[in-house]
């Protein structure tokens, strides 16, 4: 199955939530999601990574920036073409 779907309560959560954390933090934060709860904003991933793993031991987390900008993500296709 798709890790999305798996994060799915996290990352609606993010979205609901990322105007208030804009306010808030303001943009370059990251943001700490357990079970579609916010549970903080950190300096930087890895702290948040780490307070993900405290708070939520080896379970399911999300762990977004705090941005105004949508994030792209570039994958590398194992298919080579040719």
């Amino acid at each position: 199955m798709n890790a999305t779907v798996h994060l799915e309560p996290e990352l609606a959560a993010f979205r609901k939530e990322l105007p208030t954390l804009l306010a808030q933090y303001g943009v370059g934060k990251f943001a700490l999601f357990i079970g579609g709860i916010f549970k903080g904003a950190f300096g930087d991933r890895v702290e948040a990574m780490r307070n993900g793993y405290a708070q939520g031991g080896p379970g399911r987390f999300l762990v977004r920036k705090i941005t105004d900008q949508a994030e792209v993500y570039h994958v590398a296709s194992p298919i080579s073409v040719g």
